[in-house]
Parts: structure tokens; C-alpha cells; sequence
């Protein structure tokens, strides 16, 4: 299945998304000195992760660069 990107979060929303707001079962891919990150969210039933949040120097252009490789 494909991912489904989402807008990418930064900043204060970054911490509650890696912190208190997370789910346990996310599949975590950080770096404690990014600030962003991009959630993808994922459509795979047979997946146990709801989504991924992965850290990125630029949050726009890795979720445009996958929202156009989804949409292909």
C-alpha cells in the first residue's frame, strides 16, 4: 500500500507530535536535532504502524516529494 502524506509539523506541534501526542505503535524516524517532521500516515492493514514521523531539514519538499510520487 501507499503512504499517505500529511502537512508537515513544526515546531511546538513537532514536540506534542513526538511526545504526548504520540501513538506507541507510530514508527519513529528522528533526529533530536531537527526541529520538523513530516507525518505519513499509512493505508497498509497489514502494517501495525498507524503512521510514520520522520525528521527532515525540509518538511515541505519531502512531503511534496511524496505526495508526487503517490499520485503517480
Amino acid at each position: 500500500m501507499r503512504p499517505a502524506p500529511r502537512a508537515p509539523v513544526v515546531a511546538d506541534a513537532a514536540r506534542e507530535a513526538l511526545g504526548p501526542g504520540a501513538d506507541p505503535r507510530a514508527f519513529l524516524f528522528t533526529r533530536p536535532f531537527l526541529s520538523s517532521v513530516v507525518r505519513v500516515d499509512l493505508r497498509d492493514p497489514a502494517d501495525p504502524h498507524p503512521y510514520w514521523l520522520v525528521s527532515t531539514r525540509r518538511p515541505r519538499q519531502l512531503a511534496a516529494a511524496l505526495e508526487e510520487a503517490r499520485a503517480k
